[in-house]
């Protein structure tokens, strides 16, 4: 889930549910120090919309974007969109042009990641726009963290 955090100590401005946006893994409760609250198990990283399969399993993208690095290090920019239940979208904004073979290891990188029921398409564009200020590497049309009323799934 999503760290929301409490600092009292500050006695001029204190801050009370402050959202972080980062999403982390319960750890155990009780806590193994002997408190009764539950602990954090690991950060997975920044908030960003998940991908929705097509069985309906929730996938983050995190893990999809590490291996797109490490292949593709002539990406300046991307993001990843889901269009529908099954189609995938990978917008790049590109230092070269890529080679074949390129595009076929992120082929490969997003069907390992994301399964083959899954529709995926590589489209090259000049520039990724900010959203709210913000650049999101991950925007679901079909279930989103940022927009509460974007949720189609069954």
């Amino acid at each position: 889930g999503e760290v929301v955090g409490s600092a009292l100590y500050c006695f001029n401005q204190p801050l009370i549910r402050y959202r972080l946006e980062d999403m982390v893994l319960k750890g155990p409760t009780p806590c193994p120090c002997g408190m009764p609250f539950s602990t954090m198990g690991r950060i997975e990283g920044r908030k960003t919309d998940w991908i929705i399969l097509p069985n309906g399993e929730a996938v983050p993208p995190q893990a999809f974007f590490i291996r797109l690095w490490e292949i593709a290090p002539w990406i300046r920019q991307y993001q990843l969109v889901q269009e529908s239940r099954d189609l995938l979208v990978l917008k790049l904004v590109s230092a070269r042009a890529a080679e074949p073979e390129e595009l076929d290891l992120i082929r490969q990188a997003a069907s390992s990641q994301f399964g083959t029921a899954m529709t995926f398409k590589i489209e090259f564009v000049p520039g990724i726009p900010l959203i709210a200020g913000k650049y999101r590497s991950c925007l679901s049309k079909i279930h989103s963290y940022y927009e509460p009323d974007v949720d189609r799934t069954p």
